[in-house]
């Protein structure tokens, strides 16, 4: 029976855009999506989703929560008026452009939904099935690219290994994020400084969010140059949900 048909308060069909175009696909791939509709405020018998879990004993924490500050959204427009046009070859300008929004949290809810979560099957387990996010998801949704090259390519021009080299030196002397804005006004290495704090925070955050991952370094130098890094697997292989809030996003909000 289609999902559609039996589900149709739940699920909805439409077309989306999934790949864009680029050098070696000249036309945009359209096809059918099948999505959990954006807004839920019952369960099946009409009651509220778990009103229960407010006074739950546990503590929890929500580390993976980044709320874009002032800062970073005039450090936004600064390098969006100067870089946006290699933001769109990389293929990372809507996905840093949504970072700059303020997701309001629901604690009721997010922990409504995790209890659902099945750590075996990965899913969430809903009375009517199981659903978990799908690369489909992080494409649309978060804006992340499926094409391009891995996270994981290694370095080979000189040029880049030593911008890495540079990166990792100033951390060392910045050390916590308040200080990585200030540090690189109007430095030659500024975009990749602000790639690197934008991956940090917002693409693979650590659970402390202290400091600017060395981690990410190379991939902030790649994008920078305009390269097309295929950041929808690494995303979606990197947090299993519903730890960060941008998935957890995907199905409530």
């Amino acid at each position: 029976m289609d999902s559609t048909s039996s589900h149709g308060n739940l699920v909805e069909e439409r077309e989306e855009l999934m790949v864009l175009p680029s050098e070696n696909n000249t036309r945009p791939i359209i096809k059918k999506s099948h999505l959990l509709k954006p807004h839920v405020t019952t369960t099946l018998d009409g009651s509220e989703p778990s009103p229960g879990v407010k006074s739950s004993p546990l503590s929890v924490s929500f580390s993976g929560w980044r709320l874009p500050n002032q800062k970073f959204k005039s450090w936004f427009r600064k390098m969006s008026a100067l870089h946006k046009p290699i933001w769109i070859q990389s293929g990372i300008f809507q996905a840093i452009k949504a970072s700059t929004h303020k997701i309001r949290r629901n604690p009721s809810l997010i922990l409504s939904l995790s209890q659902k979560w099945n750590p075996e099957t990965k899913t969430f387990v809903f009375p009517w099935g199981e659903a978990t996010i799908t690369l489909e998801d992080v494409t649309l949704l978060l804006g992340f690219s499926l094409l391009g090259s891995s996270v994981y390519t290694p370095l080979e021009s000189s040029e880049i290994k030593e911008s890495v080299l540079k990166l990792e030196k100033r951390r060392k002397e910045s050390g916590k994020q308040v200080s990585w804005i200030s540090s690189f006004e109007d430095d030659q290495m500024e975009h990749e400084a602000f790639l690197a704090f934008w991956l940090s925070n917002f693409v693979f955050p650590e659970k402390q969010g202290c400091s600017v991952s060395k981690h990410v370094f190379s991939v902030a130098v790649r994008l920078a140059r305009g390269e097309r890094i295929a950041l929808a697997p690494a995303v979606l292989a990197s947090y299993p949900p519903p730890n960060d809030h941008r998935y957890v996003f995907i199905l409530i909000n």
